[in-house]
């Protein structure tokens, strides 16, 4: 992974978490269903998002060193 593509997971992480915090997406609490197309989720589906990205960009860094 190239300096590009590590800035850009990281990019994603930070537009997950705004996009809650921005009230863009909903996050569904109440029941265990995510509806992409309506720009709701569940919290383990952010996380698992946020976590797949994050694990990339450290990858790559690792790669670095």
């Amino acid at each position: 992974m190239n300096k590009p593509q590590v800035r850009s997971n990281i990019n994603h992480i930070i537009k997950m978490a705004d996009s809650v915090l921005k009230d863009e997406n909903t996050i569904n609490k109440r029941t265990s269903d995510s509806d992409y197309q309506k720009h709701i989720y569940t919290p383990e589906a952010i996380l698992a998002n946020i976590k797949d990205s994050a694990e990339s960009a450290l990858k790559a860094l690792n790669e670095y060193e």
